[in-house]
């Protein structure tokens, strides 16, 4: 990695310095940065905390406070094992998700490792400057437990010698994924901190954060590593806590209606007590506790992680009916909530959002785009003019055809409903992913949004032979279909067909 930063120094005309110490990052009036080092100072128009485990100590030079964790961790290197050595080909790496190890070839023997049970935060309190990336005493009572069902499950382990036993650092954001992009509130400095990963994430990591620099946007939707997913509720503190219980679940089994324990009640409102005596099952987002549905009581309300429709769904469909046929009420404490005042408040929402103009005292939502395009986020909004950003872009998007559309699909299931992510297949090849699914309890039908080629997009699309005699999903009698790979217990969800296909991004022409 220094030899090709040092070859794109030369080929591009930057600079490139080892062994500086950085002991000041300063910014100038007009955004730039004066990095001061030991060897001198370094002006930079942007800067990026690229730490690892020096992240922390990195931000509190411009008044970061970041909430990542470095964690003790432990693998072995086995000698050389016969069969592995016999092999001709490679064996596939691995994960096991119930006993929270993973294992590789690693030269004629095997890389064993494990998340263990009860994680170990490292130095809490700050990374030393002088630590040099040296080992760390291993701890062989903390993973012993799962030593020996990694041996249970790959027996040849078992008899092998072990050749190297490791235990060192590596860094953790709070729900596991990096931190990177522009940091909110401050101008020109990015973050790439809590890559634990490192050679596996770094190259991607890079390369969204060149794309966001240079163009504006990456090419991809980063929001799961976008740091701006976390606000200020998210202290030191609580980065220590969460890292420690994502470690601890690195390899375990995660269900998309599970919500995790540590950490909680970060902030509520002040409904939140009656909210939970009337039974409220809670969720959290940007740390903020959110009723997401209710039980019969406060004893009734709690939730079975699965891939399948969990006990949720008949309270949900309850609540669905109730609101159809009468009224209900909902806390929106959880919308971000902005009031735009001053002389230019009309022209400036002008500008950022994309949707038609209400008359006063009413209101639309109104899609907020990129300056390429896409979309940024829906808002709902009331009372702004007519200019908007990333409109020439979808003008001319739209002028010449959509490449993609977003449709409607419903899916032949009995128990289990897709939620995002899931891949489209058509041809045995992935056209599209699911943005969002779930049941409609109105209509009793699982459905889901994706967006597909525009071509696909047609109802009646034709599809492969979407039957799958092992899965515990079928199909019959079904209009044509596009098969839809779902990520839930080694299923296919294949019984997706387009309900409808949407027009283009509407904008003002």
């Amino acid at each position: 990695m220094a030899v090709s930063t040092r070859r794109a120094r030369k080929k591009l005309g930057g600079s490139y310095h080892t062994h500086a110490q950085v002991i000041e990052t300063n910014q100038r009036a007009d955004g730039s940065w004066d990095v001061v080092t030991k060897e001198g100072t370094i002006h930079a128009e942007h800067i990026v905390n690229a730490g690892g485990l020096w992240a922390r100590e990195v931000g509190h030079l411009s008044g970061l406070n970041l909430p990542v964790q470095p964690m003790e961790h432990h693998y072995l290197i086995t000698e050389t094992i016969p069969e592995i050595a016999a092999r001709e080909e490679r064996l596939p790496a691995g994960i096991d998700y119930e006993g929270n190890i993973y294992f590789r070839q690693e030269g004629q023997g095997m890389l064993l490792g494990t998340y263990e049970p009860k994680a170990t935060p490292w130095m809490v309190g700050g990374t030393p400057n002088n630590f040099g990336h040296e080992l760390l005493e291993p701890q062989l009572d903390h993973i012993a437990e799962r030593l020996e069902l990694g041996f249970e499950r790959i027996p040849a382990l078992a008899e092998a010698g072990i050749k190297d036993m490791v235990n060192g650092p590596f860094t953790f954001g709070p729900d596991g994924n990096p931190m990177i992009g522009p940091v909110p509130g401050m101008r020109n400095y990015w973050a790439a901190v809590g890559v634990m990963a490192g050679f596996c994430q770094a190259g991607g990591v890079g390369k969204c954060l060149a794309e966001w620099m240079i163009d504006g946007e990456p090419e991809v939707d980063v929001w799961a590593m976008d740091i701006a997913r976390f606000g200020d509720y998210a202290s030191p503190d609580y980065g220590t806590i969460k890292s420690s219980e994502n470690y601890e679940r690195r390899f375990v089994m995660t269900f998309p209606n599970e919500t995790l324990p540590k950490g909680r009640r970060m902030r509520t409102t002040a409904l939140y007590d009656r909210l939970t005596a009337k039974g409220a099952v809670w969720g959290d987002g940007f740390g903020l506790e959110s009723a997401l549905w209710f039980a019969d009581g406060p004893e009734d309300a709690h939730e079975e992680p699965t891939f399948r429709r969990s006990r949720a769904h008949d309270y949900v469909a309850r609540e669905v009916k109730a609101v159809r046929e009468a009224v209900g009420i909902t806390e929106i404490a959880n919308f971000a909530k902005h009031s735009i005042t001053g002389p230019d408040a009309r022209k400036f929402l002008d500008t950022i959002m994309a949707g038609r103009v209400p008359q006063p005292g009413r209101i639309t939502l109104s899609p907020m785009l990129t300056a390429k395009g896409k979309l940024y986020g829906d808002l709902t909004i009331a009372c702004y003019a007519d200019d908007d950003i990333g409109k020439e872009a979808a003008m001319a998007e739209r002028q010449a055809g959509p490449t993609i559309k977003l449709v409607t699909m419903t899916i032949d299931t009995d128990d289990i409903d897709v939620s995002n992510d899931e891949a489209i297949l058509k041809d045995g090849e992935c056209v599209g992913y699911v943005t969002s699914g779930g049941y409609a309890h109105h209509v009793q039908q699982s459905m889901a949004l994706g967006y597909v080629p525009a071509e696909l997009a047609a109802d009646g699309t034709e599809p492969e032979d979407a039957q799958q005699p092992d899965s515990p999903l079928r199909i019959e009698g079904l209009p044509p279909v596009i098969r839809v790979l779902a990520k839930r217990a080694g299923a296919f969800v294949n019984a997706f067909r387009f309900r409808r296909a949407s027009s283009p991004m509407p904008v003002r022409g």
